[in-house]
């Protein structure tokens, strides 16, 4: 007779440790998601995002007091892996981006299912009469640095996105009649399982970079024969980016009549010069108008060079110095 009893006791127990689920849990991330502003691919550094992940529990009658939970990401529509994930705009373009919890540079959060660890914690019933309790979780988002070739559509700001079915992105938890019983590892066999809505967007943003070389002609004591120089500007376009450069007129104003100048004495003299798209200094760079024209290409997000030829044509020649002009380079994109 005791050891019947002792057994009839023991089986309510295991269950009520194990199978009882008299307590909901739920789930819900800020935003529904993740959301990356102004993404520069060509800036090659990392762009970080946050948002809120709140858990809630509720304890009805017979609930089981303590309540281990685990937050599963697994793999959304995009993405192979989990280190790193995959936001996509098209079938061809693609951004890596992480999704961490804890801190900046905690845990990459996963999911059971794709043996990557999740967000796993435990929550006990407050008691004395509240029977809600929410605990609130951040997650760090991260688009991963040097991603330079990732490349806009149609010259606009572009939406990378990667979205989670309701099997990738869920809670699952499980209630347990004495801490102690609680094994500490994320549920499984007699999981409850709630979704979680959520969705990671990078708004790409359009960008241009540029710098110049300065250009310097040969010395020379007389201006009877033409003398030629180049130059060069370093540029770097969003992949895919239509672009133009504009050599402006310098002190002229004039980009089909560019001077260099020098002063002394309050006295400026000035030297005809020009600035050409081609070795063969027949195109005239200038900014479109005039008869000029402009340096036409497309980015690819990496650095790129572009030659300046320059030549000072045979005149008469001024007084000796030092002669100078100022040229802005324009990249309109």
């Amino acid at each position: 007779m005791t050891a019947r009893r002792l057994i009839w006791l023991m089986g309510p127990l295991f269950l009520a440790a194990g199978a009882a689920q008299a307590q909901t849990c739920s789930a819900t991330v800020a935003g529904g998601g993740i959301t990356f502003n102004n993404v520069d691919p060509i800036a090659l550094s990392a762009v970080t995002a946050q948002s809120t992940l709140s858990v809630t529990c509720n304890w009805g009658l017979l609930a089981a007091p303590t309540v281990r939970l685990c937050v599963n990401l697994g793999l959304g529509n995009s993405s192979t892996s989990v280190n790193p994930r995959r936001m996509q705009q098209g079938t061809a373009n693609a951004l890596q981006y992480l999704v961490r919890t804890g801190s900046a540079a905690g845990l990459v959060l996963g999911s059971t299912e794709t043996n990557n660890q999740p967000l796993n914690v435990q929550m006990t019933w407050p008691g004395g009469g509240v029977n809600t309790l929410t605990q609130t979780f951040t997650l760090y988002g991260e688009i991963l640095a040097n991603q330079p070739a990732v490349p806009v559509t149609n010259a606009a700001t572009t939406v990378y996105t990667e979205t989670f079915s309701s099997a990738s992105a869920r809670l699952t938890y499980q209630g347990y009649a004495l801490p102690v019983l609680d094994p500490g590892t994320c549920p499984v066999l007699l999981a409850s399982s709630s979704p979680i809505g959520f969705t990671a967007t990078a708004n790409v943003t359009k960008n241009c970079t540029i710098s110049a070389a300065p250009m310097a002609f040969p010395q020379g004591s007389t201006l009877g024969t033409a003398l030629n120089a180049t130059s060069s500007l370093t540029l770097r376009c969003s992949n895919t980016l239509p672009y133009a450069i504009a050599l402006s007129g310098g002190g002229s104003n004039a980009v089909t009549a560019r001077r260099m100048s020098r002063t002394a004495n309050g006295v400026t003299t000035t030297v005809n010069y020009q600035l050409y798209l081609d070795s063969a200094r027949s195109q005239i760079w200038g900014d479109g108008t005039g008869g000029t024209l402009r340096h036409t290409a497309t980015g690819t997000g990496y650095p790129a060079q572009v030659t300046v030829y320059g030549q000072v044509p045979a005149q008469a020649t001024p007084v000796p110095g030092d002669y100078s002009d100022m040229i802005t380079a324009t990249i309109l994109f």
